[in-house]
């Protein structure tokens, strides 16, 4: 490969030329980035083409990302590197230079010939794990002799176009993953809503329009809160310090739509993170319960009819009981046996619970600190409702219980019977509970 003259890099000013390839494409990025580079390595370094390539591994083809030929940008360029002195780059993966005789090198290449391509020198375009993204390469229809200092130039940009083709392909697999995302979030039977670290709504999908019966731009910029039902909404500010924090994952509520109709709703909730921690936003998917409330409210009337549906009227007694299941359909039951059911002129009062859990559910409810409302708390309230009715002790009870987990759902079925005794000699003060 000997070379006769030097004309392309012999007397190359390299800060000269590393500032006009710096400042033709210092401001651009993407493609332009690309059209610029090229354009200005060829100027710079004289030569008759330059480009930068995207390789595609599967057809062993490379994609000019820019081809900057004979003093103007060329479209559409591809090559099988197969044959050719770029294949050399690829499969080696390290610098290569042809000073001269490119033809006689590379006879069956249809790209050295249509050029008439005297020289070549490329270089590798690698990620930071090291693979193949593609090659820069300047080829000439002159000699271009070995120049040290231009090789470094040359790896210099070249690593500068390999920082820019991974920045543009973690923005491409951003975008696609982003489009799988929402493709999934819009197509998907639930609603979904998207919040700022404010809670305040930023995107939602078309299901959680329809669940709400109102236009995506009219919910942009408003909150759950203006959405929820009264008892909902008492949740949601009570609990307001929890669900920031992202304590509640999943909890029941229920939404008003527009039409004024309550929609009963399981909330699958979750806190965004930054790297660092710090919240950025919440997002949630909101699930329509109607269909399923309606079989789960059927069953539980049916289970209801099956209990006492008032209080028994037996002498010298007052005796009243009360469920309320956690859920639409409770484990707790009560019934009362007399007559024909109890011998001896006596009657019977069962509570119990078909889940094998226990009876347990008034005094082990707990408030938001964990707190258990507790035995003594519940015979105090008994102690200090005895001279009212049955019926009365037990609203006193549950009223009781509502104002000592405010906010909080039901975690476990309550079931109280009261069985009182009426006209008794003695003082009431002698009887213990």
């Amino acid at each position: 490969m000997a070379v006769n003259h030097a004309l392309t890099f012999r007397g190359l000013d390299e800060d000269a030329t590393v500032r006009a390839i710096l400042e033709g494409a210092a401001t651009e990025t993407g493609e332009r980035f690309f059209a610029a580079l090229v354009e200005n390595l060829s100027k710079a370094l004289n030569t008759y083409s330059s480009w930068v390539t995207e390789y595609i591994a599967e057809s062993r083809q490379l994609r000019a990302l820019a081809f900057w030929v004979d003093g103007q940008l060329a479209q559409d360029f591809k090559i099988d590197i197969t044959g050719t002195p770029c294949e050399a780059v690829i499969e080696s993966a390290r610098m290569v230079h042809y000073p001269d005789n490119m033809m006689h090198l590379f006879p069956n290449s249809s790209t050295i010939r249509e050029f008439s391509a005297v020289s070549y020198m490329g270089v590798p375009l690698i990620d930071s794990k090291g693979k193949i993204l593609g090659n820069l390469a300047v080829l000439d229809n002159q000699p271009m002799p070995e120049e040290p200092r231009s090789q470094v130039l040359f790896r210099i940009f070249a690593a500068r176009a390999a920082a820019e083709l991974q920045r543009i392909h973690a923005e491409t697999e951003i975008r696609k993953r982003e489009e799988k995302y929402r493709r999934i979030v819009e197509t998907a039977g639930e609603g979904f809503i998207l919040m700022d670290k404010y809670l305040v709504i930023t995107d939602v999908n078309e299901a959680f329009c329809q669940l709400v019966g109102t236009r995506r731009e009219e919910i942009i910029g408003k909150t759950p809160l203006d959405f929820a039902k009264e008892d909902s909404l008492q949740f949601l500010m009570t609990n307001k310090k929890e669900i920031f924090a992202g304590l509640y994952k999943d909890f029941e509520g229920a939404v008003v739509a527009a039409n004024g109709l309550d929609i009963p709703i399981l909330v699958h909730g979750n806190t965004l993170r930054d790297d660092q921690g710090e919240i950025i936003g919440n997002m949630a998917f909101v699930t329509n319960l109607s269909e399923q409330k309606k079989s789960l409210t059927l069953a539980g009337e049916v289970q209801k009819s099956l209990q006492p549906q008032n209080s028994l009227q037996v002498q010298g007694m007052d005796v009243t009981g009360r469920t309320i299941a956690c859920d639409e359909i409770g484990g707790d039951y009560f019934d009362f046996l007399q007559e024909q059911e109890c011998a001896d002129n006596h009657f019977d009062a069962v509570v119990g619970d078909v889940t094998r859990h226990g009876v347990d559910g008034i005094w082990e409810t707990c408030n938001r600190d964990g707190r258990m409302f507790g035995k003594q708390r519940f015979r105090d309230i008994i102690r200090e409702n005895a001279h009212r009715s049955a019926d009365q002790i037990i609203d006193a009870v549950y009223n009781d219980l509502n104002s000592f987990k405010p906010g909080l759902k039901q975690a476990d079925d309550i079931t109280l019977v009261v069985i009182k005794l009426k006209d008794l000699p003695g003082a009431v003060d002698d009887w213990q509970i």
